[in-house]
């Protein structure tokens, strides 16, 4: 919002936010005496930011937002479905967390579901993630079980006042925030993504947003197949993943060549010609952050084709001394989500072998893109981000914040629309679902659509191919998180 006042005291204040966070972050990162000094710098100017911000007249039109607003940007057949986790009272006069949802239609009045125990539901969620990322296996019985479960719970109960056909707009709180909502599977035995057209909203004030399409002549940006390096480490392998979450630990991983990010390059390329898109690409050394920052004008679409990494907090004892072990990686970055949700770019496997020896590159040219740093680039000019990588939605979901993590930096960095996927994807699976995606997005020209288009049909032709268990790992992790209202249909 700063960024976009007119108000030089605001703009002002804006930007010695963002050089004082570039400096606490390369002090966190580097272990500077300084670091806690410029955390509170920043704590000081962000608390001051929010202070000015909530008196300026866009702060208060932000705030007064009502519910028919929200519904006016609703066209027919359009429904928005604000998710809340919240404490309900029990008979014994205790509370349980539950999950409720708001469902907001054009031309009617919101009404309210209560959903089910909360509980219950993170388990499943949590249960599913580890299945897609092979940490346990599931039989494909109790993958259909279980997806029949969750639907149960969280659409059935709002299924009749969603005609199928219709679109259907989510806004996650809690957990939910970590579920891709398309494989769920109906009373039928379909695909919540065949039942309905699905997208994500932060929050449904996103709908509020102005949001234009670009130029017929779209400009596209590719990072794909990164040269790590040509060392080798010591950790562990990825496999023919594009992610892992990993524990912050010293057994930090081994990135291998990515050849299917290749192949999804050169497709792109193909679709970008066909409908005369101006497009950039970036391969092995030169797909680099030096690149993003010497951008002058950032193009309408980031497509990255890599490795993704989320590090995750460790409770125990034993993590805790590894951390402390290391002593380019103080106790802040471990505590700060952004800091730990990375891409990886030309020179990462450098960097994590540095980091190994408990050494530290600069942050600038590391090869490591982390949350915090995207968060802190300006990418308003564009439209679309996608995030070919695995578990690019993933962060720490906090109720009623969402997720921390990339999609929190892409979107704190001004862009549009981001295409996310909430467990790891295959290398070479990928190539064609991305494909359609890009082609979907020339015809359709709107990424929340030509994703749902695209995972609608993937899903379906490799659950009647390969089953249900390969449909919902190659199609199903896939999600657009989007902002402006959907274009009528």
């Amino acid at each position: 919002m700063a960024r976009q006042t007119d108000s030089p005291e605001l703009s002002g204040l804006a930007r010695d936010l963002r050089v004082a966070k570039r400096m606490a972050f390369e002090a966190a990162w580097g272990n500077s005496e300084d670091a806690a000094k410029l955390a509170s710098e920043v704590q000081n100017l962000e608390a001051k930011l929010g202070s000015m911000t909530r008196m300026s007249s866009s702060a208060r039109g932000a705030l007064s937002v009502s519910t028919n607003a929200i519904q006016d940007a609703l066209h027919p057949g359009d429904h928005l479905c604000e998710f809340i986790r919240y404490q309900r009272i029990s008979k014994g006069g205790g509370t349980i967390p539950w999950y409720g949802a708001m469902i907001f239609s054009s031309g009617k009045s919101p009404v309210w579901r209560a959903l089910s125990e909360a509980g219950p539901i993170d388990d499943a969620i949590l249960l599913l993630k580890q299945g897609m990322s092979q940490e346990i296996q599931i039989a494909e019985g109790d993958l259909q079980s279980l997806l029949e479960t969750l639907y149960q719970s969280i659409l059935a109960p709002i299924e009749s006042l969603v005609p199928e056909g219709d679109r259907l707009i989510l806004s996650p709180d809690g957990n939910l925030s970590c579920l891709s909502f398309a494989v769920l599977l109906d009373a039928g035995n379909q695909f919540a993504a065949s039942r309905w057209e699905i997208t994500y909203v932060s929050t449904g004030r996103d709908l509020l947003e102005v949001d234009v399409a670009p130029d017929k002549r779209m400009s596209l940006a590719v990072f794909a197949d990164p040269e790590f390096s040509a060392e080798t480490g010591s950790g562990s392998k990825l496999g023919k993943q594009r992610s892992v979450t990993v524990p912050f630990s010293l057994d930090l991983p081994v990135l291998p060549p990515l050849p299917g990010t290749r192949k999804e390059l050169i497709e792109i390329e193909n679709i970008a010609r066909e409908f005369e898109w101006k497009i950039e690409s970036h391969a092995g050394a030169a797909a680099n952050e030096t690149v993003i920052a010497t951008w002058k004008e950032t193009p309408d679409i980031i497509h990255f084709a890599t490795h993704g990494l989320f590090l995750k907090r460790q409770d125990s004892v034993a993590a805790a001394a590894n951390i402390s072990a290391m002593q380019f990686s103080p106790s802040k970055r471990v505590d700060n989500p952004l800091m730990r949700s990375l891409l990886t770019l030309a020179g990462a496997q450098s960097t994590l072998n540095q980091w190994g020896k408990q050494d530290q590159p600069a942050p600038q040219e590391d090869g490591i893109l982390t949350a915090e740093e995207i968060s802190q680039m300006s990418l308003e000019d564009t439209w679309l981000a996608t995030l070919s990588a695995c578990d690019t939605a993933s962060g720490e979901a906090l109720e009623g914040e969402g997720v921390l993590g990339l999609r929190r930096g892409f979107f704190l960095a001004g862009v549009d629309h981001l295409i996310m996927t909430f467990w790891p994807i295959a290398d070479e699976e990928t190539v064609s679902f991305i494909s359609d995606f890009y082609r979907s997005l020339g015809e359709i020209r709107h990424p929340g659509l030509a994703l749902s288009k695209t995972q609608a049909k993937a899903l379906t032709t490799i659950r009647e191919e390969s089953g249900l268990s390969s449909a919902v790992m190659f199609a199903g992790p896939f999600a657009a998180s989007i902002s402006g209202q959907l274009p009528q249909q």
